[in-house]
């Protein structure tokens, strides 16, 4: 049977950004709430740990407002006991890559 796990982050980070007028590249690191959820299948359970967010990126300003970014991003959680029955634990590790336009104000 089939069990599908859904994850939920809050984080807050740490960010250092260079200043550029045209790119500024960026690091971050921080500490995040994951929220593990599974409400189907064989494993069942919600349980909130903590767990670790670093990020990396680059932003492009468009204009004094606009701007498009890139950042890879990682987060490291640990679960235990996730599952009352079966005793279900491990370690979230996932890479994201994300972009978007932001806006300055």
């Amino acid at each position: 049977e089939e069990t599908s796990l859904r994850v939920t982050v809050v984080s807050a980070n740490v960010i250092v950004r260079y200043p550029g007028a045209f790119l500024q590249p960026y690091v971050g690191a921080g500490a995040g709430a994951f929220y593990f959820q599974s409400s189907s299948g064989t494993f069942q359970g919600r349980q909130i740990v903590p767990g670790l967010n670093v990020l990396a990126g680059l932003k492009l300003l468009v204009s004094d407002e606009w701007g498009l970014f890139a950042e890879g991003r990682y987060n490291l959680a640990n679960l235990s006991n996730f599952d009352p029955t079966f005793g279900l634990s491990g370690t979230y590790s996932i890479f994201h890559f994300v972009g978007g336009i932001a806006y300055h104000f």
